[in-house]
């Protein structure tokens, strides 16, 4: 069907929508079974921003019409080292959740940057901590 339709076609644009879906919930897939065996899941340097704008569609699509997503992506924001999938994962899982607790509606915001975790940033989230090198 994609080959079918134009480029830039609305048509064209929700069928590559519902590939990603689909190609998505293969990626679930192979998740919960890694996690029902404790397969270890398969990390890669991945470009956040890169990562987000690939997912940014979808995610507006399980929002509510009066839930504005919005993506402030920085510039200098450095690779990650994680599963993709699971990575796409935990992003639609607070997009769900955010979806939930916003009964009035609102705004949602994914923002990316860089982060130093010094003695500071330490401090003031007690739950962070540095990546194991």
């Amino acid at each position: 069907m994609l080959e079918d339709l134009p480029a830039g076609s609305a048509p064209r644009d929700d069928i590559g929508q519902i590939r990603k879906a689909a190609q998505g919930a293969s990626e679930l897939t192979r998740q919960l079974l890694a996690f029902s065996r404790q397969q270890v899941l398969q990390p890669k340097v991945v470009d956040l921003n890169a990562a987000v704008t690939g997912i940014e569609r979808l995610l507006g699509r399980v929002l509510r019409e009066d839930i504005q997503l919005r993506c402030t992506l920085a510039d200098d924001a450095g690779a990650v080292r994680v599963d993709p999938g699971q990575l796409e994962q935990v992003l639609m899982n607070l997009a769900v959740n955010a979806r939930d607790a916003m009964s009035q509606g609102g705004q949602l915001t994914i923002e990316t940057g860089n982060v130093d975790l010094d003695e500071a940033y330490m401090q003031a989230h007690p739950m962070a901590a540095p990546a194991a090198t």
